[in-house]
């Protein structure tokens, strides 16, 4: 998947991020990525290397699971990917070249 520009849909609404947003944190209140339940602090960056996403989980926290894995270390993402950390979930996805 390679992203030019990321949609971000979320209960704040729709932002579009560019390169220069990346990397994105993945946490509570604060975040780039606000998840219910993520209490302080991060739970994962998600990135951008070559046009590519891939999650980085973050030390000293619950790794984040994608498609039902979990990760603990740096995993490229793809369309299609669910990843579920605290108690919320993020699907990748493409769509006209986003």
């Amino acid at each position: 998947m390679s992203a030019t520009e990321l949609l971000l849909r979320d209960p704040l609404g729709e932002r579009a991020l560019s390169a220069a947003d990346f990397p994105v944190s993945v946490g509570g209140p604060g975040h780039t990525i606000v998840l219910p339940g993520a209490g302080a602090g991060t739970i994962a960056w998600i990135a951008l290397h070559d046009g590519q996403l891939f999650l980085q989980p973050a030390e000293g926290r619950e790794p984040p699971s994608c498609n039902g894995a979990p990760v603990r270390r740096p995993a490229w993402l793809r369309a299609g990917d669910v990843i579920d950390a605290a108690r919320g979930r993020l699907r990748v996805g493409a769509r006209d070249g986003r």
